[in-house]
């Protein structure tokens, strides 16, 4: 790699490894974490053209993929997400941030995960969609039914509260 390279792959690193590594610590636990962020760097390194053309949407598919594999090959199920959820009487999270995180937990993980990286993580319908492979119009349908099917899980329930409120304040002896 040119110094060039090197100086421009440092500035892209600096740039974006904390989105990165607080992408990979709301899928795995933090013990995990570092060497998934590691490896993800390492391997823009080794592929800094490709990294280089596709900036942070290759970076957030690359985490993906090393997500996934470590899911997959020790057998994990709960995720920080699903962690995060699993006490309904913490008081630090609010009811609706409490329901909005039963209610993805509840989803698909292909719509939890489009909807992570609209609304957690900020990417575009443009990067989304690098991020998934698939084309652009493809991705805002994506993303519209996955945000349809998240109020219609928060606003399900026949009282007006979702279940997940309900759920907690029983919890808390309400």
């Amino acid at each position: 790699m040119a110094g060039d390279d090197a100086e421009d792959f440092s500035a892209f690193y600096a740039r974006n490894y904390r989105r990165i590594h607080e992408y990979v610590l709301r899928r795995v636990p933090n013990l995990f974490a570092e060497d998934i962020v590691s490896d993800t760097f390492t391997i823009a390194w080794t592929k800094w053209d490709a990294a280089k053309q596709s900036g942070i949407p290759w970076l957030y598919k690359t985490a993906s993929h090393l997500v996934n594999n470590l899911l997959r090959s020790s057998g994990m199920k709960d995720t920080p997400l699903s962690l995060m959820i699993e006490s309904p009487g913490d008081d630090g999270i609010s009811d609706g941030a409490y329901d909005a995180l039963c209610a993805l937990r509840a989803m698909k993980i292909e719509d939890r995960e489009i909807l992570m990286l609209s609304a957690w993580e900020g990417l575009t319908p443009t990067e989304i969609a690098k991020v998934l492979d698939c084309n652009v119009g493809t991705a805002y349908v994506r993303i519209h039914r996955a945000r349809a099917r998240l109020v219609r899980e928060l606003e399900g329930k026949p009282d007006g509260r979702s279940g997940h409120a309900k759920q907690r304040s029983i919890a808390q002896g309400g």
